[in-house]
């Protein structure tokens, strides 16, 4: 079905159209049909542009549905509107009017073929060869809540809009007086001596008396808390479980083969190009064109594009059924081979000559091939049916009464046991469980209280599952015992760092005093490494905080930092002037992101001065309504 309405929606009627430059969506049938539904109430005002709360809603559900789907679980409105969400929203929307109304006080006018060609070449109303889709644009047109005469005002606004940022942003200019000093703060270079201290490295510390873990265990006891674990039990069942048990006699998988065989059928279609044009002389004029000698080695589509002006995205039409095209001239077409051109063929539309650049025929897939695909489904169906039968017949036993063990007894249904479960789906080990019905099982179990059974929970394998909270176990110090190990690796990760500080503040403190930093370094079984100039950037070596403060000292200077795995001592060995002849390319992207910023700092002002000159009204009520 999709596969059908994707090769019409690349008809090459709708080629022709675009050829001619109609911008007028009600040809294609859109019309009045796809505006929503319900009450669209003004809920805000900016001068006369109205803020409709068909557009506010169709926003914050999509916020909040990315939110919901992030956290795995519903927000109430009262956190909606804590997280400053609505409030939000509306304010984009104020502000996006605000330009709307200034690019119209202005008068800024968009051209039919400015909006043509934003159409065109929208990635999302672009098929797979990466063309306008017919099909694409009407589906994405029904799911944003647009119908034509909304959407063509929309991208108006928009594109007016984009007109009036675009002057302001251009008439920024960068000063040089700003722009050398910056480079060259940009560009200077440090190199450093640096010694660097692996903790891990540090010997001594392979066996602690017990007395040391134990001390280190009572004053850590942070460290070694167990999170909340859960104790849960629960029924669960997916369609695929009971699809397993479900047998399709082969008379039933034939006369569905039978009843399904388009899905299974490949019709004859044709890749073509074309030359249009609107009367019968000029397109004799294309043939003679093709026809010449000179012209034999040519490319069609660039021979088209030639004769009739108009881009090869129009003039090549892909793949086309023979319900693609006009009846007048499908039989022609289709009885071209591969690489064939027409002669000029008249259609309702004008007249044509039809290059053929694919043909493939009619196929048919063989039962054989497909009997399991189909036993597959007829089992996915019947699997549902009896899914949602069982889902009744819970239902009824708990409304009974009937415990959740009971009712797996009565129905013969598997009982699933969780001994502990954290928040993040992990056992008591700390080892990830298995095979947890979708990622909102763990959010679940953690809104339930003790005791408590949820409600029954569509799962994301298409079937369900109901789970009852038993005990809560809550955060508590792991006995020493369970992890005695990790006290050990803990107490020595702790005193390898600290002996490797010691080792760092010793070499800082020897080479202020004046002694060689290589020989101290030597002294410790350490070496000395020379780095390479460097840009306030950094390197992996040395870390941001220490970088900042070999960029604020002079040569000599000594500083040490910690790292992930130790210390790093670091001396200022060579300072380099920032070179404002070199690195172009990105003086160029910092001169531009300057720009940017200045542009975006004046489209600011620009805004507040807006909120300033037109007058702003909410609707509190009708905002509240919606919520």
């Amino acid at each position: 079905m999709l596969a059908s309405l994707r090769s019409r929606a690349s008809s090459w009627v709708v080629k022709i159209l675009f050829g001619f430059l109609v911008l007028s969506f009600a040809v294609w049938g859109i019309g009045d049909i796809f505006r929503s539904p319900g009450q669209d109430t003004v809920i805000a005002s900016v001068g006369d542009i109205d803020i409709r709360s068909r557009e506010f809603t169709t926003q914050l559900n999509r916020q909040i549905q990315g939110l919901n789907k992030a956290i795995g679980m519903e927000l109430t409105d009262e956190q909606l509107r804590s997280m400053g969400l609505v409030d939000g929203i509306l304010d984009n929307l104020i502000e996006r009017s605000l330009f709307d109304a200034a690019a119209a006080d202005l008068g800024l006018s968009v051209s039919n073929e400015l909006v043509r060609d934003r159409i065109l070449s929208t990635k999302e109303f672009k098929d797979e060869d990466d063309r306008f889709s017919e099909f694409k644009f009407r589906r994405t047109l029904i799911e944003s809540g647009y119908n034509e005469e909304s959407y063509m005002v929309s991208l108006r606004q928009e594109l007016s809009r984009i007109q009036l940022i675009d002057s302001i942003e251009a008439g920024v200019i960068l000063p040089e007086t700003i722009l050398k000093p910056l480079t060259i703060y940009r560009w200077e270079k440090r190199a450093v001596d640096r010694v660097t201290i692996n903790a891990e490295d540090i010997p001594g510390f392979d066996s602690p008396e017990e007395a040391l873990v134990r001390a280190y265990y009572e004053e850590n006891p942070d460290s070694f808390q167990s999170p909340e674990y859960r104790s849960v039990t629960m029924i669960r069942l997916a369609a695929k479980d009971l699809a397993n048990k479900i047998s399709i006699a082969e008379e039933v998988l034939a006369q569905t083969y039978e009843e399904r065989i388009d899905g299974y059928s490949s019709p004859s279609r044709r890749r073509l190009e074309q030359i249009h044009l609107e009367n019968e002389k000029d397109i004799k004029r294309a043939a003679e064109a093709l026809a010449k000698d000179e012209n034999k080695g040519r490319k069609f589509l660039e021979m088209a594009e030639e004769i009739t002006g108009k881009s090869g995205q129009t003039l090549n039409l892909g793949w086309n059924l023979r319900e693609d095209l006009p009846d007048e001239i499908v039989e022609e077409v289709f009885a071209l081979e591969e690489g064939d051109v027409s002669a000029p063929l008249k259609s309702p539309f004008g007249w044509h000559i039809i290059r053929v650049t694919g043909v493939e025929e009619e196929s048919i897939q063989p039962f054989e091939e497909v009997k399991e695909e189909i036993r597959e489904e007829l089992a996915a169906e019947e699997a549902l049916d009896a899914l949602y039968e069982i889902i009744k017949q819970i239902e009824d036993e708990f409304a009974g009464g009937a415990s959740l063990e009971k009712v797996a007894d009565n129905l013969d249904l598997e009982v699933t046991r969780l001994k502990a479960i954290d928040a993040k789906g992990n056992n008591a080990e700390g080892e990830t469980i298995a095979d947890l019905p979708g990622e909102k099982f763990t959010g679940m179990v953690f809104r339930t209280g003790e005791g408590e059974q949820a409600d029954l929970v569509e799962s994301e394998d298409d079937g369900f599952y109901v789970l009852r909270v038993d005990k809560i176990m809550p955060p508590g110090l792991i006995p020493l015992e369970k992890i005695h190990h990790k006290v050990v690796d803990a107490w020595r990760r702790e005193q390898q760092q600290q002996s490797a500080k010691a080792q760092a503040i010793l070499i800082t403190d020897r080479v202020k005093a004046g002694e060689d930093i290589t020989a101290v370094a030597g002294d410790l079984g350490l070496k000395v490494e020379a780095s390479e100039p460097f840009t306030r950037d950094g390197t992996d070596t040395i870390p941001p905080k220490l970088t900042i403060e070999i960029f604020a000292s002079n040569i000599g200077h000594m500083g040490m930092a910690e790292t992930k795995n130790g210390f790093v001592v670091a001396r200022v060995a060579r300072i380099e002037a920032g070179d404002t002849a070199s690195n172009d390319e990105e003086t160029l992207q910092m001169q531009n992101s300057l720009m940017g910023s200045l542009g975006s700092d004046l489209i600011t002002q620009f805004a507040a001065e807006l909120r300033g000159h037109y007058k702003i009204s909410v609707n509190k009520r009708a905002l509240d309504d919606i919520l």
